[in-house]
């Protein structure tokens, strides 16, 4: 039927699907019973086709379902191995996350246990005398340690056989009234062969306590000893449970099984004691002598406190006689020296009342109170009089040297002569002889009157030295030096002219030594005068100080009537050189007519 088609021109497709050919056939043959055969064999094709398609279909299912049902085979038959393995393994062994009383039995066998359980061991921490520490063991070798029940561990294995168990790999915790059994006899003579048990290993605690008096620490609490005396009773029971428990380790101290002392360092009544009693000798005082340094500290507090009981008190008594003795060692006044002259000689003087004098009871109830106080610190001694300088020449480098015999006075300021001149010294033809010795300047004071049992003299400066003997000048000299003093010396005082005693006045201060000696070989021809112009200044000088009349106050009499007695103490020649005794006149008149009386009577209603 199918006929050879013509090559189709280019650009044509060239290709047909079988149902185009069979509708241009259909459309080519027009015959009706031709056109019904060609339905029913496409009919019949299409039938085929599909029966085909059917078979590979069910042909693939049933490779599938047998794929499938061999996989099934295949882990069944490793799940029943597996099963059959575990099945056989936990049997025998306990599953992993087994614990018996505390102790991992994970993957052992009941031998095994066994074994395992003789392994066991546990360390004893004990103490040793010196405070240290030392470690022991106890085995379960040595206590024969080995299950309580082997029926009781096989009952646990046949438990874990199910497949739950085995499937979590996972097993329980039990808790057996008797799991591990011990020779009781055994493990009792091992505990007591510990160190901890030997008495003679055993140290007893001792309790803190105050030391003796230390040298430049004082007292301090000694602290406590623990020492390693064993409560063997206690010990003894915490290691037995410690044991019954399985546990590795017991630390007897941590447990309390040691004696302790009764007394430790922080005990508050010792510790206030202490701090009581440090409070006194820890005290420093010290003094500076020059050369000595002198130090009151707890070597010496120590020994002057009264305890009683908890009670502590300074004897102050102690601390009296202890200054008496330092005041003895230091203090100069009435006690003789040795000086070197400005002639040359070394010589020894006594007398005299300069020098340390150390007021000892005021110093020493000033020194309890701070040692009571616990104050410490530096001091000087409370002094009723001071001198230049500790140490064998207590009058220093700044001083006034005397020399009687040679009737000369010098000044020295740091060790050099400053000033020198003659002098008239007392009268020894009348037994008003200068006494020698050293001395301390009392004070110094410008404008005194000198009163006597037969003077009553008025002078510009005045510096006493030994009670009532002092320098001053003298305007009824004319001359000094040589021996005058010998018929014509003054009543014991050291005379100077004028302006010389007004230089010493400047130089000189109060507490400064002034040393008087007679040295033989000494004397000296020299004399100095006193001319009438320098007397006369001294009585310019007293009017000057009256001042501005129209300032003129009451108590300006006193210094009126001193330049009125000054100028009639002097003779005529000098009073004719007083430039300024218009001045004098010309205020005793003022006085007057602004107070309605003179300044003499004044004077004579004060006195």
């Amino acid at each position: 039927m199918d006929k050879k088609q013509p090559n189709r021109r280019h650009g044509e497709n060239s290709t047909r699907t079988p149902n185009s050919r069979s509708r241009q056939k259909i459309s080519q043959d027009t015959n009706p019973k031709t056109r019904n055969r060609t339905k029913d064999r496409m009919a019949q094709n299409r039938a085929k086709k599909n029966k085909r398609k059917k078979m590979r279909a069910r042909r693939r299912l049933i490779i599938s379902i047998s794929i499938f049902l061999l996989f099934l085979l295949i882990v069944g038959i490793i799940v029943g191995h597996w099963l059959r393995e575990k099945a056989a393994y936990y049997s025998e062994h306990f599953a992993e996350g087994t614990i018996i009383n505390g102790l991992d039995v994970s993957g052992s066998t009941v031998p095994e246990l066994v074994s395992k359980i003789q392994e066991y061991q546990i360390t004893i921490e004990e103490r040793n005398s010196e405070g240290g520490t030392l470690e022991e063991q106890i085995t379960g070798e040595e206590i024969n340690l080995q299950p309580a029940d082997a029926d009781d561990l096989n009952d646990i294995l046949e438990s874990q056989d199910n497949l739950e168990m085995w499937l979590a790999q996972r097993g329980k915790t039990y808790e057996l009234d008797s799991f591990m059994k011990y020779d009781e006899e055994k493990m009792m003579d091992v505990i007591h062969g510990l160190m901890a048990f030997q008495k003679e290993y055993n140290a007893a605690p001792t309790d803190a306590y105050i030391s003796e008096y230390q040298s430049g620490k004082g007292y301090e609490i000694i602290p406590e000893t623990q020492g390693n005396q064993l409560l063997a009773d206690k010990a003894e029971q915490l290691i037995k449970e410690a044991i019954d428990e399985k546990q590795t380790e017991i630390n007897l101290s941590e447990e309390d099984c040691y004696e302790k002392p009764k007394i430790t360092s922080d005990n508050q009544e010792m510790n206030d004691y202490v701090n009581k009693i440090n409070k006194f000798v820890n005290v420093v005082i010290s003094y500076d002598f020059g050369e000595d340094q002198v130090v009151i500290n707890g070597d010496l507090i120590n020994d002057w406190l009264i305890i009683n009981g908890d009670e502590i008190q300074l004897d102050r008594n102690q601390v009296y006689a202890y200054i008496v003795e330092m005041k003895k060692k230091y203090d100069t006044i009435f006690r003789p020296r040795t000086f070197k002259t400005t002639a040359g000689p070394e010589i020894t003087i006594d007398g005299g009342d300069y020098g340390w004098w150390m007021d000892y009871e005021t110093e020493a109830a000033q020194v309890a109170d701070m040692i009571e106080a616990g104050e410490s610190g530096e001091r000087e001694p409370v002094y009723f009089q001071k001198a230049n300088s500790h140490g064998k020449n207590d009058y220093g480098d700044y001083y006034v040297e005397i020399n009687l015999t040679a009737q000369h006075l010098y000044i020295y300021k740091d060790g050099k002569q400053v000033l020198d001149t003659d002098i008239v010294s007392g009268n020894e033809s009348k037994n008003y002889g200068t006494p020698a010795g050293v001395y301390s300047m009392t004070y110094k004071e410008e404008d005194a009157v000198l009163v006597g049992e037969d003077y009553h003299q008025p002078v510009s400066y005045w510096m006493p030295f030994n009670l009532n003997i002092g320098i001053h000048d003298a305007l009824w000299r004319s001359e000094f030096g040589q021996n005058f003093y010998k018929t014509d010396g003054s009543h014991g005082c050291i005379n100077l002219p004028y302006l010389t005693a007004q230089k010493v006045y400047s130089l000189v201060e109060e507490g400064m030594p002034v040393i008087c000696y007679y040295l033989e070989g000494t004397e000296s021809n020299s004399i100095t005068r006193q001319e009438p112009a320098e007397k006369a200044q001294a009585v310019i000088d007293a009017i000057n100080k009256i001042g501005d009349l129209e300032e003129l106050r009451d108590d300006k009499n006193v210094i009126i009537d001193r330049a009125r007695e000054l100028y009639k103490s002097v003779d005529g020649s000098v009073q004719a050189l007083v430039s300024n005794y218009e001045a004098l006149v010309n205020a005793e008149n003022a006085y007057k007519e602004k107070y309605g009386k003179t300044v003499k009577q004044t004077m004579q209603n004060a006195s």
